[in-house]
């Protein structure tokens, strides 16, 4: 579900499998908390995660797409034409920035560097 002000989409899955093939998760302690520090491809990358670390099972369906409230023609757009099939083919993508939104969060306090 996505939402901002007064507009609202939701996507519908069914059957969703991800699968995390090569993704690297680095974690500072900046001031004795320990924080995810970024998500990346694999041990010896250092770039930026990417839609190579997941796999989306091939059962994944999208069941449904709603949308409500904001501009009348964005939501007639992603009504009429995001077919279910280009919503799937994204969503690798965005679950990519979905996970690299959680850079920066606090995992827990204790470390001492």
């Amino acid at each position: 579900r996505l939402a901002a002000d007064d507009f609202t989409l939701e996507v519908h899955l069914s059957d969703g499998i991800v699968w995390f093939t090569d993704l690297r998760v680095e974690i500072s302690c900046p001031e004795g908390v320990f924080t995810i520090d970024g998500f990346g491809d694999g041990a010896l990358n250092t770039g930026a995660l990417s839609t190579a670390s997941l796999e989306l099972a091939p059962e994944t369906k999208v069941s449904g797409i709603r949308c409500s409230g904001g501009w009348g023609l964005w939501c007639w757009w992603v009504g009429h034409l995001a077919p279910e099939s280009f919503v799937r083919e994204q969503l690798p993508t965005i679950l990519v920035d979905v996970i690299q939104s959680f850079t920066g969060f606090a995992l827990a306090t204790g470390c001492h560097l």
